[in-house]
């Protein structure tokens, strides 16, 4: 699944290829295995499997090692509950195709040559680089181009690209190495941009840092969007949209010192957070009674609810169709019909998404399918990405049905995902846990010892990083953005051993 992410797609050294098969593949077994049955099963030579593990271990963290066990084979050695996709991400950091596109989303440009140098390899490697960079992202409708190395396509296909790219590195500080001293201004951004819209909108905190990462970038290069009249002249209709307009060149002047942002990238920021919408239950119960919405209504026309309706009435009756179960499937339509209109690559998801929910819930993703094969599903908005809007619906679905389906242990949950991902991961978590565990989730907060204090939790389970986690006063398990079943089952553990104790007797 690891090597399904965008960066391994893009990548082009078959040794790192390997030696990251190699770290998957063992970290799955839990017995030693022979150096001939390990090289058979990674596809290489002997001698170029024990060169490659040389190699690996001079990258690895100390911690982490593959230890050769005599006649036994090789063995791979890491503290529990240490992340092997992180460490499988840092090392990816090392590599070439890292490096090109990070220097073009911190505007290094370079000539052919310059590059050649900078990355000390010599002009044919180099152009098979990018040659194999641009058979990939050729499905953003963008390129790269060789006299500069830099970007050829539209802005908004561009930065998403950039979020595609860093947001399977699953951290904040990839995409800004100060993310320490920005820390507060994203958070206030974040903060200042949902309080403009009324009602408030349900955000991933995740998401939205990472679009604002990315917004403040491409703004400082000076690299800009540009929108068609029409679309524009209806958003800044809204009128939440003069708020937002405010309070976002507010806190881009104070934070980053960029002053009068064109307006085509404000507007674009306030399509965007329909990007960010975390279709799952806010966490008012825990921090506001304050009410939450899952789409911008004001932006809605009645027409476009209603061919929403109507595509949802394929599955649902009509009563349950208009009741607020269905609120998340219905907001998630009308989202992407918005974000649609800034580009149709909104609508893709994720390689690793894709692979997990065509597995899982298979069943779900052909009913969609056949859905939006519909007259009603045709009708709705223009679809490009039909696969993939299918798998987000089965999540959404998934969701639905868990809900009309009518101890001691408090754990708090810290989940991030695209569209229905986290939603699904809360399910999934539910049927994973057992009856003696109180859950709660947070999507839209960011976990402090106050709030920590607040769940009186026993334990913290998240699935990205952050510097917060840092300073609780309480066990942080971290899972794999698609957790595991050997985590799963580690989670377990832990749960009976903390229901052993004096303390839940």
């Amino acid at each position: 699944m690891q090597s399904k992410r965008l960066f391994f797609l893009l990548n082009f050294d078959k040794q790192f290829s390997r030696q990251i098969q190699t770290i998957e593949y063992l970290s799955s077994l839990k017995t030693p295995i022979s150096i001939n049955d390990l090289s058979i099963k990674i596809g290489c030579s002997m001698p170029t499997m024990r060169s490659d593990i040389n190699a690996l271990n001079n990258e690895l963290p100390n911690t982490v090692q593959i230890e050769a066990q005599g006649k036994d084979g090789y063995v791979l050695r890491a503290p529990d509950g240490i992340s092997m996709p992180s460490i499988i991400m840092d090392l990816a950091k090392e590599t070439d195709v890292f490096r090109i596109i990070d220097s073009l989303f911190n505007n290094q440009v370079y000539t052919f040559d310059e590059m050649v140098s900078e990355l000390f390899i010599n002009p044919c490697t180099l152009r098979n680089i990018l040659a194999h960079i641009n058979s990939i992202i050729k499905h953003f409708n963008i390129s790269i181009s060789t006299s500069p190395v830099t970007f050829i396509g539209s802005e908004t296909d561009i930065r998403l690209f950039f979020y595609k790219f860093y947001y399977d590195f699953n951290d904040y500080y990839t995409v800004d190495p100060e993310f320490n001293k920005n820390y507060n201004a994203y958070i206030s951004i974040i903060s200042d941009s949902k309080e403009s819209i009324t009602p408030r909108i349900h955000v991933s905190h995740f998401r939205a840092t990472l679009w604002i990462m990315i917004i403040r970038q491409r703004i400082q290069a000076k690299l800009y969007v540009e929108l068609d009249d029409a679309f524009k002249h209806q958003i800044m209709a809204n009128e939440d949209f003069e708020c937002f307009k405010q309070s976002f060149t507010a806190a881009f002047a104070s934070s980053f010192y960029i002053y009068k942002p064109p307006l085509d990238d404000i507007i674009w920021a306030y399509v965007a957070l329909l990007h960010c919408i975390s279709y799952s239950e806010p966490s008012r119960n825990l921090f506001t009674d304050d009410k939450y919405e899952y789409v911008l209504h004001r932006c809605v026309s009645q027409d476009l609810i209603d061919r929403v309706n109507d595509f949802l009435a394929l599955e649902f009756d009509m009563e349950t169709v208009k009741s607020p179960y269905l609120d998340k499937m219905r907001a998630y339509l009308i989202n992407l019909s918005m974000l649609t209109n800034l580009s149709p690559q909104f609508q893709s998801l994720s390689v690793t998404t894709r692979l997990f929910v065509t597995e899982s819930l298979n069943e779900y993703y052909m009913i969609w399918m056949k859905n939006l094969y519909s007259k009603e599903g045709q009708a709705l908005f223009p679809i490009i990405c039909r696969d993939d809007i299918a798998l987000a619906l089965a999540m959404l679905y998934y969701s639905v049905l868990s809900n009309l389906r009518k101890h001691d242990i408090r754990i708090l949950f810290c989940f991030q995902g695209g569209v229905g991902y986290d939603d699904f991961l809360v399910q999934q978590t539910r049927s994973m846990i057992p009856q003696n565990v109180v859950p709660f989730y947070v999507f839209d907060q960011i976990i402090t010892e106050d709030i920590f204090k607040k769940t009186n939790a026993d334990l913290v389970v998240v699935n990205y990083d952050s510097p917060e986690f840092n300073n609780l006063s309480t066990r942080v398990i971290h899972f794999s953005y698609i957790p595991t079943m050997s985590e799963w089952s580690t989670l377990s553990n832990i749960i009976l051993s903390l229901s052993t104790t004096d303390k839940y007797a």
